[in-house]
């Protein structure tokens, strides 16, 4: 089943004619160049920008979903994310569940326990690193339990160890190991390709705002259209674990 599926999606010059479907228990990740749309795509799937063509959620268009249904099933995961105010990180994961009028107990928890941030939860988030404030702002994202996550550059400021942490994560919220959960997926905009290639189940690959290669890390990690893409010539071994993908000389 398709959660989301876009036709023909496009954003003044920073999309052009984008069509895809995002499937239930997926990770989709988006790849390609600074600049070639991937922020713009999330933006679009957030319902934050306006764009010409159609975004189908749940078999509706997404126009036809106020604020708070909107906010309901998509979460998204912004870059750069900042509190104007020092409020505490459990008072920032509460901000997740503003869309469901509540301040569930369990859940601000369960989010914090997640991401690994539960010791902080009564200190200010400004005196926190910006590994562990990134950290927060997705636990305030998990928090709200989206049908669809978006996650834009996850892996900033996050040392090795928090990034596998991270896309490991994100992984599991795609395909929980419980059964009586309603079906979820995440879209995540990545520049590691390696670890793209090691967590995502398919990966779209942006150029100029337009698809230019979409299915299995294998189909799209390929020499030829790194080659096209990123002008350089790289090593790959999608075998190895983790994947290897190099520049050479």
């Amino acid at each position: 089943m398709a959660l989301v599926e876009l036709h023909q999606l496009s954003l003044d010059r920073r999309l052009k004619s984008v069509s895809l479907s995002l499937h239930e228990g997926e990770m989709l990740g988006l790849i390609g160049p600074n600049g070639s749309g991937k922020t713009s795509m999330l933006h679009c799937l957030a319902g934050i920008e306006p764009y010409q063509g159609s975004v189908q959620f749940l078999g509706q268009s997404l126009q036809c979903f106020d604020d708070v249904e909107r906010a309901r099933g998509i979460g998204l995961l912004p870059q750069g994310c900042q509190s104007a105010w020092s409020l505490s990180v459990r008072d920032i994961i509460s901000l997740g569940r503003l869309a469901w009028r509540d301040e569930n107990p369990q859940k601000i928890s369960d989010a914090a326990k997640a991401t690994g941030v539960d010791r902080w939860l009564d200190q200010p988030i400004d005196k926190l690193s910006g590994g562990e404030q990134l950290r927060v702002w997705l636990a305030r994202v998990l928090a709200g339990e989206p049908r669809v996550l978006l996650a834009d550059e996850p892996l900033a400021s996050l040392d090795l160890y928090f990034q596998s942490s991270m896309l490991s994560l994100l992984r599991h919220y795609a395909q929980p190991a419980s059964q009586t959960l309603a079906s979820r997926s995440v879209v995540v905009s990545l520049h590691d390709l390696s670890m793209a290639a090691r967590f995502c189940d398919r990966l779209c690959l942006l150029n100029q705002g337009e698809v230019f290669a979409l299915g299995t890390p294998a189909e799209v990690l390929t020499k030829q259209n790194l080659m096209a893409v990123y002008q350089v010539n790289t090593r790959i071994d999608l075998l190895a674990n983790p994947p290897i993908i190099s520049v050479l000389d």
